[in-house]
């Protein structure tokens, strides 16, 4: 999923749809969720396994290392 925390829904899903992401995109306008898990920087990329523990948490964004990491733990 993305949280979005200064996109609109509609602006998020066309992204989603540009990129064809099969995950959900979220908006977090008031920023609870979005305080709990970048304490600094944007964009900060976080994934979260199905049991809810952090499984990568880093700043900024390298599309190459983050599907690398996505596709070692969806390869388990």
């Amino acid at each position: 999923m993305t949280v979005n925390r200064e996109e609109t829904i509609d602006k998020a899903r066309a992204l989603g749809e540009q990129n064809k992401w099969s995950f959900p995109s979220f908006i977090d306008s008031k920023r609870e969720f979005y305080s709990q898990f970048t304490p600094k920087y944007i964009p900060w990329n976080v994934i979260i396994d199905q049991n809810g523990i952090i499984r990568y948490s880093e700043p900024g964004f390298n599309q190459e290392k983050f599907e690398q990491i996505l596709n070692q733990l969806t390869s388990k």
